[in-house]
């Protein structure tokens, strides 16, 4: 692996009290890790510092290097981040306690939406981890020219699609992977065919993932098999001063338990295409544009995978469909010692979501009808070097609107209670298509980077910023009690609220990086003063809370604007032991609570960390990893999130390089099979199963996974 922190970095002050100090020094004494060190072959990734300039600050992986068939499992190798796992392919990116349409997930270049109400396709899904030539988090505060909104982080991925060759004539060029691991039978394969001279370029990229259901010490966690082929064809071009990309793409996904979520994916069809242009206007001048669509077809259900209702009267399907557009338009201009980039970017995006009954065909529910969220940015931004001085000013403007269809619900009266049921749904949606859906926000962000070299490889930096995000379409359009919330996966039941403002963050970031001949240490400390922060509480609507205890058994919770905070430490580390021996690891300390109630954020990662000790000579690398999680007892209560145990794992890796073109690669991981429980891992919502109903899903049991990789 090679985790990679280019310059950049963010100041904050923070409110972390004396006793998270304390608690920090054991696990930098004891944790693990997730970085390494340089090396020239391209297939064994390490961690490296740099720090020459102290700006752009990006933690960078290779995914194609690592055992991973969900590459937003890779998260937790980088300091601050982490994911939300709701099933074998739903990774949902978090970062430093925000996840979800909170955190900018860009794939080349433009942010990906998803299709699924739940997003059972979260967008680092449609990244397959072979296919990718890297991952990369923006530490600290995300610029303003990296997305529309990044409230939340950044994230980026991107396909590689090869290189030109050196000469006019053409030259055929490729890879191919191939992976089996024990838990799951999970059997992936990857090729890269690319044709290509020095102008032209042809590349075709597949990838082919099957798993079954996966194992833990005690039993299996069902359903977790997946099924998933991803395609991508792209031509380029590459001139003096012109360089172009247009692609397309393919997602198939079918057959894929999500345990912890209502429902299963029984299939997700998604067509991609897009575009990608920059030429230089001048030797100090160059215009971008970008431009790509996605359309997406998605069935869910309740019965096909997993253990079925007893009655067929709660059997339920879904059938979502959406479509987005991305695009950016921007340029690069050099300008008073400094860079200036300015552009307009944008989403457009609709989707509705359709529940029947294969049982019961009058059945019918209209989740979301024709919910449309539409986003233009404008945005400019300076970067200058002055001496030993980095600065970054950027400001960006907002407008989004929202707006719905109008919805409908129709539940045949076969008994009493599902006559109940009729009747205030129809309610529901009555009181909804009556009031104002469209909804408009108005939106401002502004960011300032200030960092000093000290000499070599040594910098220190400062960050302030006010960051904002438009509530989602299922915050502002859920109608009717249910659990389409995005993936927060509780199992609580949640109606939206079209009357919601905009989240605004006022944040403060500091951080350093420290480099040595033999070390490197890079920490960040930040704070988040959140407003209007976006939560379920207990909704006071009676229909919604008859509706809710009929299905569930519990009221409803209605999205609504509150105020948080969100504090804490993240660092990378490492140390040359010889030129063969490295020792490396990150550290994530992450606190969040509600400042207007007294209550704790949801679903936020405890203390972790991660420590390896990595040997490397000749054809030959070994790394054996601890990974460390402690206890979270500051858990939310409104969501009725239960506290979790810490646990702590350890993983081994062997690389074996055996010629130039040829690789072979065995990792095995949780070696000691351990039985443990991750706090971002969902509940339990399958019946039947050797996990309890509304317990939290256990961690994978020991697993060897063994690759090869040749290339030509």
């Amino acid at each position: 692996m090679r985790l990679r922190t280019v310059g950049r970095s963010g100041c904050g002050a923070t409110r972390i009290n004396t006793h998270l100090l304390i608690g920090l020094i054991p696990v930098l004494i004891v944790a693990p890790a997730a970085s390494g060190q340089q090396n020239d072959d391209p297939h064994i990734e390490r961690m490296t510092v740099v720090g020459e300039r102290v700006y752009p600050v990006v933690d960078t992986i290779a995914p194609s290097t690592e055992a991973a068939v969900d590459t937003a499992e890779l998260l937790r190798q980088l300091p601050g981040a982490n994911l939300n796992a709701n099933g074998a392919l739903t990774g949902i990116a978090q970062y430093r306690g925000l996840y979800g349409d909170r955190v900018a997930v860009n794939i080349d270049g433009l942010r990906t939406a998803t299709g699924g109400p739940n997003a059972m396709d979260a967008p680092l899904s449609y990244a397959s981890p072979l296919l990718l030539d890297h991952l990369s988090v923006e530490r600290g505060i995300a610029s303003v020219s990296s997305a529309p909104e990044s409230f939340g982080g950044h994230v980026q991925v991107e396909h590689d699609r090869g290189q030109n060759s050196a000469g006019k004539a053409f030259a055929l060029a490729g890879k191919a992977q191939a992976r089996v691991a024990s838990n799951g039978g999970l059997n992936s394969t990857a090729m890269q065919l690319v044709g290509a001279n020095n102008t032209h370029k042809l590349a075709l990229l597949s990838q082919r993932d099957r798993s079954d259901d996966l194992d833990f010490p005690g039993g299996k966690l069902t359903p977790t098999r997946l099924q998933r082929d991803r395609y991508d064809l792209s031509y380029a071009y590459q001139g003096d001063d012109l360089r172009a990309l247009v692609y397309t793409g393919r997602l198939d996904t079918q057959d894929t338990g999500t345990p912890s979520l209502p429902m299963d994916i029984r299939s997700i069809f998604t067509d991609m295409y897009g575009v990608r242009v920059s030429t230089d206007l001048s030797d100090k001048s160059t215009l971008e544009f970008a431009f790509n669509n996605s359309d997406i077809d998605h069935v869910m259900d309740n019965f096909g995978l997993r253990t079925p209702p007893a009655s067929p009267m709660s059997y339920r399907s879904t059938h979502a469909v959406s479509d987005a557009n991305q695009w950016r338009v921007g340029s690069r201009t050099k300008l008073m010692r400094g860079a200036l980039e300015i552009g307009v970017d944008g989403e457009t995006s609709d989707h509705t979501a359709t529940i029947t009954n294969p049982s019961v065909a009058p059945f019918g529910i209209e989740n979301f009808n024709a919910a449309e969220r539409d986003i233009v940015g404008l945005y400019g931004q300076w970067n200058r070097e002055q001496g030993k001085l980095d600065l970054e000013l950027g400001l960006r403007v907002n407008h989004v609107t929202l707006d719905s269809g109008l919805v409908s619900a129709s539940i045949p009266a076969m008994n009493p209670m599902m006559q109940m049921m009729g009747m205030n749904a129809a309610m529901l949606a009555s009181a909804f298509n009556s009031s104002d859906l469209s909804r408009t926000h108005d939106n401002v962000d502004a960011v300032f980077k200030i960092g000093r070299v000290l000499g070599g490889t040594r910098n220190v930096y400062f960050e302030v910023a006010r960051k904002s995000r438009a509530p989602s379409y299922q915050e502002m359009y859920l109608w009717l009690p249910l659990e389409a919330t995005g993936g927060l996966a509780d199992g609580r039941s949640y109606i939206g609220n079209p009357a919601l403002k905009s989240e605004t963050a006022r944040e403060i970031n500091f951080g350093s990086n420290w480099q040595t001949k033999k070390s490197w240490f890079a920490p960040q400390i930040f704070y988040k003063d959140i407003a209007d922060y976006i939560q379920g509480v207990p909704a006071t609507n009676p229909t919604a809370n008859m509706v809710a205890n009929m299905m569930t058994g519990q009221p409803a919770l209605e999205f609504a604007n509150t105020d948080a905070e969100i504090y804490g430490i993240d660092i990378a580390w490492g140390f040359y032991l010889t030129e063969a021996l490295v020792l490396d690891g990150v550290l994530t300390s992450v606190s969040g609570r509600r400042t207007d109630v007294k209550d704790n954020l949801y679903r936020l990662a405890p203390l972790n960390g991660r420590i390896g000790l990595t040997y490397e000579a000749n054809k030959w690398l070994a790394r054996v990893e601890a990974v460390g999680y402690a206890a979270q007892n500051k858990v939310a209560s409104f969501n009725d999130e239960a506290p979790t145990s810490g646990y702590g794992l350890l993983n081994a890796t062997l690389q074996w390089q055996m010629r130039p073109s040829w690789a072979l690669a065995a990792t095995m991981a949780n070696v000691l099979d351990k039985r443990y429980q991750d706090h971002l891992d969902g509940i339990n919502r399958v019946t039947g199963a050797d996990v309890g109903v509304g317990q939290r899903l256990f961690g994978t049991g020991r697993s060897l996974q063994v690759g090869l990789r040749v290339s030509w």
